[in-house]
């Protein structure tokens, strides 16, 4: 590359360079800051208390339990995460003999898209539906049950009028938040 390419690149490359320092890294360094200081937060007066902050919060047990907890997270997650991806990406679990174009020919790659999609967007339906079927009030299973309805008609997927609702409109809102792969 010659020099004016690299000076262009800077270039291009300054604004969002400004766009993050300003939104994400000068607030995280005020923060840091802050918490070195007991802070009034209407005056923005503080004194200076040193790490008594975080020897304050680090006595209480319940962010103790937060912590190890926050840990716990991210070291299972991060682990599984890379073993899982290494094993899948080098294929040495022995399941595939040969590598498999997922995406490189038309007739899995439609399909391998429409696998990836559900398995993004399933949890959210769970979540949707799983709101609404506790917003169910238990007077219609009760009523269900005087009736004389069967176990499937007192379960909450039958006396749920709402979740046909909520299913409709994902499916008619759904293909914007979806990426269109049939065009």
């Amino acid at each position: 590359m010659k020099r004016t390419d690299h000076v262009l690149a800077y270039a291009f490359m300054l604004p969002t360079a400004v766009l993050i320092a300003s939104l994400a890294v000068y607030p995280f360094l005020q923060a840091a800051l802050d918490s070195l200081y007991r802070i009034d937060l209407t005056t923005r007066v503080g004194t200076f208390v040193g790490l008594a902050n975080y020897a304050r919060i680090a006595a209480e047990p319940e962010v103790v339990q937060a912590m190890a907890r926050t840990g716990i997270w991210v070291v299972a997650n991060v682990a599984a995460q890379t073993v899982l991806g290494m094993g899948i990406a080098l294929q040495t679990l022995g399941l595939i003999g040969e590598p498999i174009g997922w995406l490189s020919s038309p007739d899995t790659a439609f399909w391998t898209v429409i696998l990836v999609n559900c398995w993004k967007y399933t949890p959210f339906m769970v979540i949707v539906i799983l709101a609404r079927l506790q917003t169910v009030p238990t007077s219609l299973k009760e009523a269900a049950r005087v009736d004389g309805a069967s176990a499937w008609g007192c379960s909450p997927a039958s006396r749920s009028p709402g979740c046909g609702r909520c299913s409709w409109r994902r499916c008619c809102c759904g293909p914007s938040g979806s990426p269109t792969a049939s065009t």
